[in-house]
């Protein structure tokens, strides 16, 4: 592995969409949404939410608010003979999710 967790990454999410971040353990899902959210610094370029940064306008977008965010992991993760699909429908079902 090693690298850079979070590198060139381009996304456009608009309201209403889900938003799947998928990848093996290390792959900077987390730290992307630490970075969104102003919990880790954005080292390297920007990241805009409702037209503002969340570089430098932190206290504008209050990115924490805005997103939801489930992590799978702990025990789902362990539910090996899942596939994606069945593992997605399993955590919505868990969580109460359309």
């Amino acid at each position: 592995m090693g690298g850079t967790p979070v590198d060139k990454v381009s996304m456009d999410l608009f309201k209403g969409e889900t938003c799947v971040l998928l990848g093996y353990s290390g792959a900077g899902k987390s730290t992307l949404i630490d970075m969104i959210v102003g919990k880790c610094e954005i080292t390297a370029g920007n990241a805009t939410l409702n037209f503002h940064s969340c570089k430098h306008e932190q206290e504008k977008i209050h990115a924490v608010d805005r997103l939801g965010y489930c992590n799978s992991g702990g025990n789902l993760a362990l539910i090996e003979k899942l596939t994606v699909w069945e593992h997605l429908k399993l955590v919505c079902e868990i969580k109460d999710v359309d």
